[in-house]
């Protein structure tokens, strides 16, 4: 008898290669309804990957992140992430 552990890894196992093909499946309109059903579970758990960076249109946009600090004396300054 397999303990719940095992059992809760092989669902997990199975779900992921699951969603696994529907990412990498051609695009089709059942593709695209259950990639919109699966897509935000993927988001939140990190498990989509984003290959349009290295596509022959990569996106434009560039982030960057400020943030305006406010002391308890008063003083504001703006703190800025540190870019690579």
């Amino acid at each position: 008898m397999t303990s719940i552990s095992e059992w809760l890894i092989s669902v997990f196992i199975v779900a992921f290669l699951a969603a696994d093909l529907v990412v990498c499946s051609p695009q089709s309109p059942l593709r695209d309804a259950w990639f919109e059903a699966i897509s935000p579970v993927l988001d939140y758990a990190s498990l989509s990957c984003r290959f349009n960076m290295f596509s022959p249109t990569p996106p434009k946009e560039n982030y960057s992140l400020e943030a305006d600090i406010t002391f308890t004396d008063g003083q504001v300054k703006t703190w800025k992430f540190p870019q690579q």
